[in-house]
């Protein structure tokens, strides 16, 4: 594919060598990734203003994507994705060609939602919008599910935590929602890296604890707190604030016995 790099005040830009001659201020260098590309930002010390010029560069030098107008470009994508800036807070996405995946519209961009392996070419990306919703898209720029209030920009086991005026929950890799609860806040709770359960909270800030298929463990309605100590005992604090420790098999069967 025929790259995007045209004239830079009447020059020809093809190579890294090229911007050396320009004698810009090299303000940032990455090094070239998994992928096979780095990125350069720099600023041409030779104008009266303060112009700051992105550009992607492959295995060659050779330069594969430059922009006047961008003033930033992420420095930390092992994939063939980066993240520019134009303006302020507006934030997008080009591949190392310079072919843009999402327009710089958005407030704010993550590419690497990989909260437990590295990102490959089915990573979700996290955006958040200038009205404050956040959204999934792939890595082709389509959206993946419905907006949402609140999207954790990290995927666990799967899996990412989201949150909407009355209700959250989770959502595969794909934006789909896979469990939904109606209380406000979730927290995973992990054992041997795994998510084991989940703690919610509502709107009076109390918790409880439910399992992974959505089987209430322990009802919100009792604990201010719910803390797992491992092995399936916690430490819950009462609506009085009084704390002790419980094994989880004898709270459970405990809270099934008053039903």
């Amino acid at each position: 594919m025929k790259n995007k790099v045209d004239k830079l005040y009447g020059k020809k830009i093809r190579k890294v060598q090229d911007l050396i001659k320009l004698k810009t201020d090299f303000e940032m260098v990455t090094p070239i990734n998994k992928s096979g590309f780095g990125t350069i930002r720099f600023e041409d010390i030779r104008l009266k203003k303060n112009i700051h010029i992105c550009a992607i560069f492959d295995k060659k030098l050779n330069i594969t994507f430059y922009d006047k107008n961008v003033s930033f470009i992420s420095d930390d994508s092992d994939t063939n994705l980066f993240v520019i800036k134009k303006n302020e807070d507006c934030y997008g996405v080009v591949d190392a060609l310079g072919n843009l995946i999402l327009p710089c519209v958005y407030k704010d961009i993550t590419l690497d939602t990989e909260g437990d392996k590295e990102p490959d070419e089915n990573t979700p990306i996290h955006v958040i919008t200038k009205d404050k919703q956040h959204m999934l898209f792939n890595r082709k720029g389509q959206i993946l599910g419905e907006p949402h209030q609140y999207i954790e920009s990290i995927c666990i086991n799967d899996m990412f935590k989201f949150r909407d005026e009355d209700c959250c929950g989770t959502l595969d890799r794909n934006g789909h929602v896979t469990r939904e609860f109606p209380h406000c806040r979730l927290k995973l709770v992990f054992e041997d890296e795994k998510v084991k359960y989940f703690i919610v909270e509502n709107k009076n800030l109390s918790q409880g604890l439910i399992d992974l298929n959505g089987k209430v463990l322990i009802e919100i309605k009792k604990y201010r707190r719910v803390n797992y100590l491992g092995n399936d005992k916690f430490l819950v604090v009462d609506l009085k604030e009084s704390s002790k420790i419980v094994n989880f098999h004898k709270l459970f069967k405990s809270e099934r016995s008053k039903k």
